[in-house]
């Protein structure tokens, strides 16, 4: 009875699926995944992946530099543990005769090399195959002791002493890792084998053109904020510091990020908005690019800002967003720099009170966090000086120079107007207005008239040929 019900339910499936469309019955087709090729047993303490991954290189790092042999000489089918096995022999394999004293030679071990070898890599294409040279990563002072005993030393792929009797020996050359590669690049080293001595570091952290760029902001976060758009990234922007500019404020950033420095009328307060958004703008912008903040500020103007000495401008030279003001080299050269500008334009110091001083104290205090904190949360470093429109201009000129803070293009010149067909976009650059065409913006000069009233093209002469007396 249990043998017919079964059945009956076997029969029962089989029909439900037969119903169903072809594709529910079809297999699944195969699809190789990206797997690592795997190598030989590696027993030797060494990271598999190291002999597993696509071969990347980075420069070598300055703290391993002298630490690292280069290897090569051996065959392609070598990997990286009968290498470390032939050269480093763990198990202590190594045996000298030595003469004891009633005259009978008897063998030691000799162990040259810790149990624990140092990390080796053999270096890799992108497909995997073997490049036929590698690295070696010592500590202390072995890589000079290795190099005098395995440089020009033969060995056989199988360490027996029948080996060479089926396989050719080869010889090994072993030499310090140089600062140039043979093609006259600069030599590079795997990366999982930096990765496995030194450890994973973020790779953005690495970037040349800024340091300490845990906390900075993005161009791109600078220009969401001056639009009231959130920053991409979490905790550079906040509510209550304003950064949404208006048309005036935007053509006046535009401007701003070509000469190098801003130039405000005043300190730039809006009261609408409880702030200056244009200064934090700013102030965002140089932190992204990590230059010094230079603004001129207009002793006249719609917003004065509280100034009292008709025709005395102000330079304002703001230093934290270098975001290292525990250097005290940096300091000095700072100050330096500055005041060489002043000097140079006839610029006065202005004495700060005492509630705006900055004591030295802050520069380590633990409250701040130079290297994560956003730059709205850091305290300005400011110098300031005085002076005449002039000077000031000239002064924030010489800065912008000095500190590399104009706009380029790809050639390398200051960008001086946008669509200026050399410095600009490359286009040519038009009139602002109908006043302004004619040869310099390529316009007609001459207002419109009917075409018989022009003369329809001709000349004088036959013009006065048509006319009927």
């Amino acid at each position: 009875m249990r043998l017919l019900i079964f059945s009956a339910a076997v029969l029962k499936s089989y029909a439900l699926l037969s119903r169903l469309p072809i594709a529910a019955h079809r297999s699944i087709p195969y699809r190789p995944t990206t797997t690592c090729i795997q190598y030989n047993s590696n027993p030797f303490g060494i990271d598999e992946n190291l002999a597993s991954s696509v071969y990347e290189k980075v420069p070598c790092p300055a703290a391993i530099k002298d630490q690292v042999a280069y290897v090569s000489g051996f065959g392609e089918f070598l990997n990286e543990g009968k290498l470390t096995q032939l050269l480093f022999r763990p198990n202590g394999a190594d045996k000298a005769n030595e003469s004891s004293s009633s005259g009978e030679s008897t063998s030691t071990v000799v162990q040259r090399y810790p149990a624990n070898p140092p990390p080796l890599m053999i270096a890799r294409g992108v497909d995997t195959s073997s490049l036929k040279y590698g690295f070696i990563v010592f500590q202390n002072e072995l890589r000079d002791s290795f190099i005098e005993e395995f440089d020009g030393r033969e060995f056989c792929e199988d360490d027996s002493e029948d080996a060479c009797s089926y396989a050719s020996p080869f010889t090994l050359k072993v030499e310090a890792f140089g600062g140039e590669d043979k093609d006259g690049t600069e030599a590079k080293l795997p990366l999982k084998l930096v990765e496995f001595v030194l450890g994973k570091q973020n790779k953005s952290a690495n970037r040349p053109y800024r340091k300490q760029n845990a906390g900075r902001i993005s161009g791109d976060d600078v220009l969401r904020l001056s639009r009231g758009q959130p920053a991409k990234t979490k905790g550079k922007g906040s509510r209550g510091v304003p950064h949404r500019l208006n048309s005036e404020e935007r053509a006046e950033f535009e401007r701003s990020e070509r000469r190098g420095y801003l130039r405000i009328d005043g300190t730039g307060y809006r009261r609408e908005r409880k702030g200056s958004p244009l200064c934090n703008v700013w102030r965002q912008h140089c932190d992204s690019v990590g230059k010094p903040v230079v603004i001129m500020m207009k002793a006249s103007g719609r917003a004065g800002g509280g100034r009292t000495e008709v025709g005395a401008d102000s330079v304002v030279v703001d230093w934290s967003t270098l975001r290292d003001p525990s250097n005290e080299d940096t300091r000095k050269q700072i100050d330096i720099d500055v005041a060489k500008a002043a000097a140079d334009n006839n610029m006065e110091l202005k004495e700060l009170d005492e509630e705006e001083e900055l004591s030295d104290t802050a520069f380590n205090d633990p409250v701040f966090k130079w290297d994560a904190d956003p730059i709205w949360k850091l305290p300005a470093l400011n110098l300031s000086y005085e002076g005449q429109r002039s000077s000031a201009q000239a002064m924030c000129k010489a800065l912008a120079l000095h500190f590399d803070t104009m706009k380029k293009n790809e050639e390398g010149e200051p960008v001086l107007k946008t669509g200026h067909k050399k410095y600009g976009d490359g286009g040519v650059r038009g009139p602002k207005s109908r006043r302004d065409a004619g040869a310099k913006g390529g316009g007609k000069t001459k207002p419109k008239k009917f075409k018989r009233q022009r003369g329809g093209g001709k000349s004088r002469e036959d013009q006065l040929k048509d006319w009927h007396f």
